[in-house]
């Protein structure tokens, strides 16, 4: 103990004058140990103290997924838009994980627009544009008058020949169902047109047959003399005994008129 430092030459102890574990904290100067008389592998947890437990203890990228704890990581741990594509394991994205009308048109691939993507009963009036139904989307029969705003079938909606009498209310069976000369000979029935049908002074002799008119068609009476024809009447239409003295005009019955021997003492 009689070697005092002052005795020693400046630089004059090294490693080898020194004992084992004879070096202690008390001999070392404030940050006097530098990162080179640290070896490698030699820190460990329990030589770190509390303050130094921060992210700033690794490296940027020296954490591997072998040192992660099942489980370890969650929701907290992960940076805003750090989950991409390639994370994502195949058919790991469940309906639980996607948010409610989150999916939109752009994120459908186009072997999906089929009529399956609707819920059956889904698609309502709002979501159809104006004028996007037509004839090819509507199923035959489907169109009932239910459907149809009042005084909405007009004549160019009509097929022609399609209106029957079972069509037409009886409120119509008037004269102004049939234009004027539309009703033709071929449209009555054997029989159909009597009297009352006719308007007077209607039947012409244009519209008598040869012959047709009897003598129970002539009124008693209404023949005149009008009506004969000159010569028309002669012998066989005239009775016996008919023709008086009142129907013979003056110095009308000759010699040829008077029957030989027919002159008597009393004429």
């Amino acid at each position: 103990g009689s070697l005092t430092g002052a005795k020693l030459a400046e630089g004059a102890v090294n490693g080898q004058h020194l004992q084992p574990d004879s070096i202690t904290g008390g001999h070392l100067a404030e940050q006097s140990v530098e990162e080179r008389h640290v070896r490698p592998g030699s820190i460990t947890l329990e030589h770190l103290a509390e303050e130094v437990y921060t992210s700033d203890l690794l490296p940027d990228g020296s954490i591997t997924g072998v040192k992660l704890a099942e489980g370890a990581v969650n929701g907290q741990h992960l940076q805003p838009d750090s989950i991409t594509g390639g994370h994502l394991a195949e058919q790991s994205v469940e309906e639980r994980h996607v948010r409610p009308g989150s999916i939109t048109l752009e994120h459908l691939a186009e072997e999906v627009y089929t009529s399956d993507l609707l819920p059956d009963g889904s698609l309502t009036g709002a979501k159809l544009a104006k004028g996007a139904v037509n004839g090819q989307h509507l199923q035959p029969d489907s169109i009932t008058g239910g459907h149809l705003a009042e005084q909405t079938v007009e004549e160019r909606h009509v097929r022609p020949g399609s209106i029957t009498l079972a069509h037409l209310a009886e409120e119509v069976y008037t004269s102004d169902l049939l234009p004027d000369g539309s009703l033709t000979g071929a449209k009555l029935a054997k029989g159909a047109v009597n009297g009352q049908h006719l308007q007077p002074d209607s039947i012409t002799g244009g519209h008598l047959v040869e012959q047709s008119v009897e003598e129970r068609h002539v009124r008693p009476g209404s023949i005149t003399l009008a009506h004969l024809a000159k010569g028309a009447v002669n012998g066989q239409h005239l009775q016996p005994d008919s023709i008086t003295g009142g129907h013979l005009a003056e110095q009308s019955v000759e010699e040829r008129h008077v029957k030989p021997g027919s002159i008597t003492l009393e004429h």
